[in-house]
């Protein structure tokens, strides 16, 4: 058994790829037939538009019966084959559990669905109907915190639901053996949320398996290849606002016209298309994060410089206290301890009591401040805009010897301010020499790969025809 903290091992994909058949080729063709339809105006857009038309491309590409034509359930089936995968699962490991995900055709009483086919195939082939549940039928969070229950425990051992109802905040990891994608989610946070579900602490099996069914010359192959180029790169190249700012365009789950006959004739270009599609994303994404880098390089350069000015200033009105200072006699400082020995008392320094005159040492205005720190007291000597802060204790001789110390020893000031002066410099130099290293603009790429995508899509248009 894994510590609880580990994650479990995932020995890669097993993608269980569907042979074209002739049934969904048919009904392939009938989609092209439907958007050249629409593209020339043939039909009002409120009864059949392009989202509708990839809407039933991804239902068959899942089963044929949720487009009112014919499914086997033979070698051409994914509900076919999702059932030999979990049935030789379960009866390899007899305490795994397993996940079903399926956001088309969730359960509905008056019609077919997937979900439905799936429970009636696994008993059928053995699995107590007991040991398996829909999501969807927990409809309170009672009933879920249950069921989640029975679940991590082996009592359940087959659970089937969409993204959006099992994908956030489901943790059924426990036992979880194997996780199986029915169809393609568009986004790449939602594949995230799905096999969150397994690749997470917790799960006690040491290795755990995630199937892909894809049905060739169907809407999955194209789906598969975007989603899997969309979610690298946003591994990748986005954090925080940028992605807010850029993955909007990612999101969209309508093919054009091209692209569905494309997919209708089996189009090679349309892997190709997929690709350098996401290649471009991939370079924009660089492009703008280099930019914001640059950016915010030159706003720390400015801002350092500006801070490097401002200490120079202090470092020039410095040298001339020091000069005043040097004049400054032995008997002179324990003359000026002596008259402040007993002013800076806890009370005052507490801010409980207010000092009845201001006080001064040789030109430096003694200034507490409004708001104390409690733990580490201070007060600070100005003279000539220059504030020098001096750190204080409970004792009002002590508090004295540093006032007075402080500017006895005044070097060590200059000192300070030459070394904050030194280390800014540097600074400064690391940011322009970090800004030389992330000159690199993409825009070049960027307008070449975009070319090369006209190019793809000319191709397909014409091809199409």
């Amino acid at each position: 058994m894994l510590i609880p903290s580990d994650l479990p091992m995932l020995q890669g994909y097993t993608d269980v790829s569907i042979k074209k058949n002739q049934a969904l080729s048919n009904y392939m063709k009938e989609l092209a037939e439907r958007t050249e339809k629409i593209r020339t105006g043939m039909i009002d857009r409120k009864y059949d538009n392009m989202l509708k038309v990839s809407t039933d491309g991804r239902k068959a590409a899942l089963d044929l019966s949720l487009v009112g034509r014919k499914q086997n359930y033979d070698e051409h089936s994914k509900v076919f084959w999702c059932v030999e995968n979990v049935v030789a699962l379960y009866n390899q490991q007899p305490n795994a559990t397993q996940l079903i995900f399926c956001d088309y055709s969730t359960p509905k009483a008056d019609q077919f669905n997937v979900y439905a086919e799936l429970k009636r195939r696994l008993v059928e082939k053995g699995i107590p109907e007991k040991e398996i549940a829909f999501i969807h039928s927990y409809q309170t969070e009672s009933r879920k915190v249950e069921l989640f229950r029975k679940f991590n425990a082996g009592e359940m051992r087959i659970l089937i639901g969409s993204t959006f109802k099992l994908g956030i905040g489901a943790n059924v990891q426990r036992k979880l053996k194997a996780v199986h994608h029915l169809d393609v989610p568009w986004r790449p946070a939602d594949m995230v949320q799905r096999e969150g579900r397994i690749i997470r602490r917790g799960n006690e099996n040491e290795t755990v398996r995630i199937y892909r069914y894809i049905a060739e010359g169907s809407f999955d192959s194209y789906s598969w290849q975007v989603l899997e180029t969309k979610q690298r790169f946003i591994s990748q190249f986005l954090s925080g606002s940028t992605y807010q700012r850029t993955a909007s365009d990612l999101e969209s789950d309508v093919l054009t016209y091209a692209e569905v006959k494309a997919l209708a004739l089996s189009q090679p270009l349309m892997k190709q298309l997929a690709q350098k599609e996401n290649e471009l994303k991939t370079l924009k994404i660089l492009e703008i994060q280099a930019e914001e880098t640059r950016k915010r390089l030159a706003e720390e350069c400015d801002t350092l410089q500006s801070k490097m000015e401002q200490r120079q200033k202090q470092l020039d009105i410095a040298y001339r206290h020091q000069q005043s200072l040097k004049k400054k006699t032995n008997e002179q400082f324990l003359d000026a301890m002596r008259k402040i020995k007993d002013t800076f008392t806890e009370d005052v320094i507490g801010g409980n009591k207010m000092l009845s005159d201001p006080v001064s040492i040789f030109g430096f205005s003694v200034i507490l401040p409004t708001s104390q720190d409690v733990k580490k007291p201070y007060l600070y000597l100005e003279k000539d805009t220059n504030r020098y802060v001096v750190l204080l204790d409970d004792s009002a001789k002590g508090n004295a010897k540093r006032i007075v110390g402080k500017l006895k020893r005044f070097n060590k000031v200059i000192e300070e301010i030459v070394k904050e002066i030194e280390a800014t410099k540097q600074m400064i130099y690391n940011n322009q020499q970090l800004l030389k290293q992330n000159n690199t603009s993409y825009q070049k790429e960027i307008a070449e790969l975009s070319d090369e995508i006209e190019e793809i899509r000319r191709k397909i248009d014409v091809e199409a025809v």
